[in-house]
This record gives C-alpha cells, structure tokens and sequence, in this order.
C-alpha cells in the first residue's frame, strides 16, 4: 500500500477517534443494561418476557391496559375490536402459548419468532389447547380465535407448524387433519372454518409499539424500561447501524466512495499483515527482556522465532508443528522457570515437581494475561503491550537477572 494513502488513512483515523472522544466526553453511550444482562436475540427471556410485563393489564406497571392497548391497535383493523381490552387477561407460555391474550370470549395466540425454527404442528396444538380448554364441546370456534406471529423477518410459519390448515391472504383455511393424526390432534372445526392470521413484524410493529408506549409511559423507570427496549431492538435490526460511538468501518460507511476504498484497502493489507506484525514485535520484545543467548537455548520447548511464534499464532499445522514454543531459565535460587506459548495459553514461572509449569497446581499463577493469549494479541488494540508489561513485571517478581 502506498505511503501517501498510509498516510491518508491514519488522519481519517484519527478524525474517527477525536470524533468519539467529544462524543463520550458529552455523555453519549452505547450502553444497554438489558443487553448487558441477556443477548438481544434471546426470544423467549427477553423479548416474550418484557411485552408480556408490559401488555399485561395486572402488571407490575400499574399502568392497567395502556400498553395492551397500544399492541391491539397495531393489528389490522378487522381485528381491533376483537379484544375488550377492559375485560382482557394476559398469559405467558399458557399451554405453550409464548403470550394468550383473551377476554374470555376471543383469544388472540402471540407466537413469538425472533430465530428459533417453528416446531411441529405447533400453531395447530395452540388451537386444539385453547378449543379444549375454553371451548368443550364446541366445534365452531374459528370466530373465536386470531393467530399473531411475531416474527423478524420470516412472514409465516412453515407449513408443519399448521398442518390441517393453508394460509392464504391473512387467512388460516381449514382443510382437515390427515388420518395419521387425528387421534394425537384432536380439533373440531366445522368445513372450510377461517381464522384470521396476522404477521406483526419487529421491524417497524413493534418498534411502533415500543414508541408509543414510551410516549405513554410515566417519566420515571417505566419510560426508562421501554427506552432500554428500543435500543435491544435497534441492535436487532441489523439492516441500520445503532452505535453512537462509531468503529472505523461503520465509521468508513459514512465516508465518500474513494475514502471507503482507501480504508477498504487498508483493513485488508492489516489484516493480512497483522499476525507477521504482532509475531515480530513479540519476538523483538521477549528478546530484548531475556537476551538472545536465553531463548535459543530453549531445552525441550521448541525454538521461540518470530516465524514460530506467527505460526502459533495462526496454529498453522498440526499441533506438533505450532505447539509448545519457549525457553527455561536458572534463576539464583537453582530453581528453573520456564517461558512457553502452549495451546491457549502462554505460561511463565517455575515449575513444579513433576517439571510442569502448567499443571492444575501451577496452572493460575503461572497463566499470562489469565486468558487465552491468541484473543488478547488479535482482538486487543492494547494487547501485544499488556502482555509485554505482564511479562515485565513477572520478571522482576521471579527476580531474574538482566542479561
């Protein structure tokens, strides 16, 4: 890569990072408690979770039906009036449910799909639950119940989910049970019965609910929880970048066509440069702390090189080839310490009886950086000096001599 483009790189770096630096000193933040504490694409903790808190009428809110109210005048207009939301109740996995809501007259089944697959005949034991349950003896009962499938991108559920119907323009069309499964699915709809079918996207329906409840809500934890929601579903939607506090690349986005190829240009030479650069500067380092006659009398480890310590790194080969790379030292005691890349992990201090530095006894204390090392070099932008300082400080606590 050319000096100049080099060059023009590292200012719009340091524009992108003098940029996040005023941005954080503001306040700005990309913090979500709710995240911090479950994934964003945990469906059933989360997602089903908070809007069941949240639109059921008995919650914790005090808020009584406002939220459930705003949910039920997103749904088509047919279906609005459905529920009485003054006579509605809320259900969380009721028969299996993900979220029931009914007023003791209609039933409105939630099926909550972020990501997981739809189960066998799934949709379809719903309705056989609630006509078992609520509706006894009844057979006609299609005018009674609505099926809502919350979903992030997929439209409806696959066809094993609702054998015995077809879904065609909104509608579920009852077109009856094979034999096989009669006895295991026993439902009685009349011929031709139609239950209304709705697809309520997360992208925009729900985060139409998610605003207008925080309009509605109350300005204290109530408003916070529906604002700490909204940022879960801005990092769900994947299609929209959500950080303030930019990374170069979503950064680069922003940029003119010609800068996004001068930073295209360069991630990809670092990428491909980054592990000759940390091996190199490793090597460089661990020399200048140990002395070259120290590693290249590296006893039963195998020789510590800059081009050994890349392809451990890379864990180019089998394990023989990459593996166990490092030297052993006396120390003024007569006691031996050893220095070596293993597996995962990268260990330095003595040893133990069995001549181990990396047995369960000696494992923790001898452990550099406490984590796997490959991470800490790779990912870390402070990596390669946190390890050296480490390294230093180890030295001089296991009092080794300068050579």
């Amino acid at each position: 890569m050319e000096i100049n483009k080099i060059e023009e790189c590292s200012a719009i770096y340091q524009d992108v990072k003098a940029e996040n630096k005023k941005l954080i000193e503001q306040g700005v933040h990309d913090y979500s408690l709710m995240n911090a504490l479950l994934k964003a694409s945990d469906e059933v903790r989360l997602h089903s979770r908070f809007i069941f808190s949240m639109i059921n009428p008995d919650g914790l809110h005090y808020c009584g039906n406002q939220f459930l109210k705003v949910f039920l005048d997103l749904l088509p207009d047919e279906l609005k009036s459905f529920i009485d939301p003054e006579s509605a109740r809320v259900f969380k996995e009721k028969g299996k449910i993900d979220l029931l809501i009914h007023d003791d007259n209609n039933f409105l089944i939630v099926e909550n799909k972020l990501s997981a697959v739809d189960q066998k005949y799934q949709i379809t034991r719903y309705i056989q639950y609630i006509q078992r349950e609520f509706f006894e003896g009844r057979e006609d009962i299609s005018s009674n119940i609505a099926v809502v499938y919350l979903s992030k991108s997929r439209k409806e559920p696959s066809q094993d989910s609702l054998i015995g119907f077809r879904l065609e323009d909104g509608t579920l069309h009852w077109e009856g049970l094979p034999d096989m499964l009669k006895n295991d699915l026993r439902i009685r709809l009349r011929d031709e019965a139609k239950i209304p079918f709705v697809h309520f996207s997360y992208f925009p329906m729900l985060q139409n609910w998610v605003s207008g409840c925080t309009e509605l809500a109350p300005p204290d934890s109530r408003k916070n929880a529906f604002e700490e929601y909204q940022k879960i579903l801005e990092r769900l939607n994947t299609g929209k970048p959500w950080r303030k506090i930019l990374s170069l690349d979503q950064y680069a986005l922003s940029l003119s066509k010609d800068e996004q190829k001068k930073i295209y240009e360069l991630m990809v030479e670092s990428r491909k440069r980054l592990a000759d650069f940390v091996a190199q500067k490793l090597f460089l380092e661990i020399t200048r702390i140990f002395g070259e006659k120290t590693i290249k009398e590296h006893g039963k480890y195998k020789l510590l090189t800059a081009t050994s310590i890349k392809n451990w790194l890379q864990r180019k080969g089998s394990k023989d080839k990459w593996k166990n790379i490092g030297f052993s030292i006396s120390v003024q005691n007569g006691q031996s310490v050893g220095f070596v890349f293993a597996e995962d992990f990268a260990y330095f201090g003595t040893y133990d009886v069995a001549n181990s530095i990396s047995s369960a006894e000696n494992k923790s204390k001898n452990q550099i950086s406490g984590r796997k090392v490959r991470e800490l070099l790779l990912d870390n932008p402070e990596g390669i000096y946190l390890f050296i300082d480490e390294i230093k400080k180890k030295k001089d606590l296991l009092k080794i001599a300068d050579t």
